[in-house]
C-alpha cells in the first residue's frame, strides 16, 4: 500500500490516514511485518536537462583540450570540483552527487558551467526558460516540504 499525501486536501489526507490505520490493524491481526518509509523526491531528468545540456555543449571543447576521455560527466565533475562542490575522502577530493544539491548550489554550478562556456567562447548556452522553471519548481517544492 502506498499512501501519497502530496497535493492533497486536509480531507483527502484524513481519508488516507484512515485507510492506513485499517491496513495496519489488519497487518497486525495477521502477524505481518511492515516497513514504513518516506519517499524522498529527487530531481527528474527534465530538471537536470539544462545542467547536462550545458555539460554536453562543452564536451567537444574539453575533448580538444584534454583528450577523447571527456564526456558530459567529466565536464560536470570538473565544474563541481572548480566550484568546490566536493568532499574530501582520504587524500582525494571527490565531486558530490547532484541528488542532494540545494538551489543555491545548483545556481553556483550552473554559473560555473556558464563561465566555462564563456572561456571557450560558446554562444547561446543559457538555460531555457523551461529548464530554469523546472529547477525553480523543484527547489520551491523541496523548501515547502522541508518547512512543514
Amino acid at each position: 500500500m502506498i499512501l501519497d499525501f502530496s497535493n492533497k486536501t486536509k480531507h483527502q489526507k484524513d481519508a488516507l490516514v484512515g485507510e492506513g490505520y485499517f491496513y495496519l490493524q489488519e497487518a497486525a491481526r495477521l502477524g505481518k511485518s511492515l516497513v514504513i518509509s518516506e519517499e524522498v523526491e529527487k530531481k527528474t531528468p527534465k530538471q537536470h536537462k539544462g545542467y547536462f545540456r550545458l555539460c554536453s555543449l562543452l564536451v567537444p571543447y574539453f575533448q580538444k583540450e584534454y583528450g577523447q576521455i571527456c564526456d558530459k560527466d567529466f565536464v560536470s565533475d570538473t565544474a563541481k570540483l572548480s566550484a568546490g562542490y566536493s568532499n574530501k575522502v582520504g587524500k582525494q577530493v571527490v565531486p558530490k552527487s547532484l541528488t542532494k544539491a540545494t538551489l543555491e548550489e545548483m545556481n553556483i554550478l550552473i554559473e560555473k558551467l556558464c563561465s566555462i562556456c564563456e572561456h571557450f567562447g560558446l554562444k547561446s548556452y543559457e538555460l531555457t526558460n523551461a529548464e530554469t522553471q523546472a529547477l525553480l519548481e523543484f527547489f520551491n517544492k523541496k523548501e515547502r516540504t522541508n518547512a512543514s
